[in-house]
C-alpha cells in the first residue's frame, strides 16, 4: 500500500512537504510510512485522501479445494 500511495504521489509530482501539509502529518511520517516504517492504516487512510482516494478493505470468506 505504501508502495502504491508513494507512487501516486510522484505521479501528480507532489512533494512530501506538500501531502504533509494536506495531511497533517510531519514530513518524518510521510517519509517513514514510504519506506515501510511507522505503518498504521491511520495514515495510509489519510495520505489515501490526500490524494483523492479512500481505502477500501473487504473480507472475503476463504474458497476451500
Amino acid at each position: 500500500l505504501a508502495k502504491v500511495l508513494r507512487a501516486e504521489r510522484k505521479r501528480r509530482n507532489k512533494s512530501q512537504y506538500w501531502l504533509a501539509l494536506k495531511t497533517g502529518l510531519g514530513e518524518n511520517t510521510i517519509s517513514h510510512f514510504e519506506n515501510g516504517h511507522n505503518v498504521t492504516f491511520r495514515t495510509a487512510v489519510k495520505i489515501a485522501d490526500a490524494l483523492g482516494y479512500v481505502i477500501k478493505w473487504e473480507l472475503v470468506k476463504k474458497v476451500d479445494k
